[in-house]
């Protein structure tokens, strides 16, 4: 399977790296990807395997932007008041709400989702989840809700509601997002590069490292051929003259990771990390896909909830431990084990100390509406 496979690729990207992207958009391109993986993988459908390329494409360009925040962190030796992962997340967030395009709503919309999938359970929390230096997946998630739906409400809207955010606290979310971009603003503004300035700092290396043949060369060189360190490195070199050279590379690293490392510095996506997002979102729309398909076989089926909803959208019943757990607005949880037997637990997972943002119409992403 691993030769077909890596035939099949060969075939696809016969004309060599970079090529294919001159005369094909990111969409035909994640198209013909899924293509080959469901003439290899017949079990899957186009539908599913190609809303999964697109979902891990939008997951892995938050995750980058992350990388990029803990680089600007470091680089420009920036003050972090509290934990530099949550600062991390807030600055990400902020970056990509300054450019309200189509593509930076699904890079939101797919981190947030990525986190409430893998949201966890409960029952399995040890000391190593809470001395972890990253929040819980779904304080995350929650976090970032609150930074969009305070910046711009209506845009924002629809994945509070997934969310189940409530009302009040929407409210207390605008004056924590003003908080928190403006605090971000203040912090980058003597960092910014000024509009028709040249660039005279740090120079840029983009290294597609060879993936291993199968699943990994195939997403490998879906990511080259989209021109992924390349939309990376522009987004730098647009806001930024960094003190430093920088190295930006997809390579293999024998764990699930991405990382900024300091010296030399360098931001690495690892292809475990792509590989590990795709299979992820696809058991999450095949089963989407499953539910939709029951949904309109089941004539007697009751109307689902809007909890049940948000459920289905998040992972609630695509949860493949078997658990459901349901979070409620005050940070409580509640759920059913895999037999159907009730949880209780003397813990909660809250959801209380949020942060926020707003807009500008700088040039390119969020940073250079320092000069508006």
């Amino acid at each position: 399977m691993r030769r077909l496979l890596l035939a099949a690729v060969t075939a696809l990207f016969v004309s060599g790296p970079g090529t294919t992207s001159e005369a094909a958009t990111d969409d035909e391109i994640a198209r013909a990807v899924a293509e080959v993986i469901v003439e290899e993988f017949p079990d899957l459908t186009l539908d599913v395997v190609g809303r999964a390329l697109r979902k891990t494409w939008a997951s892995i360009q938050f995750i980058m932007y992350h990388e990029i925040a803990h680089m600007l962190i470091h680089e420009y030796q920036l003050p972090v008041l509290g934990w530099e992962e949550d600062a991390a997340d807030t600055l990400a967030v902020a970056m990509l709400v300054g450019n309200e395009t189509d593509e930076n709503y699904e890079t939101l919309y797919a981190a947030i989702q990525d986190w409430a999938i893998n949201r966890g359970d409960p029952a399995t929390l040890t000391d190593a989840h809470f001395y972890d230096e990253h929040s819980f997946n779904l304080q995350r998630a929650y976090h970032a809700t609150c930074l969009l739906v305070g910046r711009n409400g209506e845009r924002y809207g629809p994945i509070a509601d997934i969310m189940q955010m409530p009302d009040d606290r929407r409210e207390k979310c605008v004056h924590i997002s003003e908080r928190a971009l403006d605090g971000w603003r203040a912090v980058l503004k003597p960092h910014l590069l000024p509009r028709d300035v040249p660039r005279t700092g740090g120079a840029f290396a983009l290294n597609y490292v060879q993936p291993e043949p199968g699943m990994t060369y195939l997403l490998g060189q879906m990511l080259m051929e989209m021109k992924f360190l390349e939309k990376v490195e522009a987004l730098i070199a647009g806001n930024f003259d960094l003190p430093r050279d920088l190295q930006i590379a997809t390579a293999p690293c024998g764990t699930v990771n991405a990382f900024y490392r300091r010296d030399p510095p360098a931001i690495v996506m690892c292809y475990e990390m792509v590989f590990a997002k795709f299979s992820q979102f696809t058991n999450y729309e095949t089963g989407l896909a499953a539910r939709e398909e029951a949904d309109r076989t089941d004539a007697t089926k009751p109307p689902e909830t809007e909890t049940g909803a948000a459920q289905s959208r998040f992972g609630g019943a695509v949860d493949q431990s078997g658990w459901s757990i349901t979070v409620t607005s005050e940070g409580e949880w509640a759920g059913r084990d895999a037999s159907g037997n009730e949880l209780r637990m003397p813990s909660t997972l809250t959801t209380k100390g949020l942060d926020n943002a707003r807009r500008c119409p700088g040039r390119g992403t969020w940073p250079n509406c320092f000069s508006d």
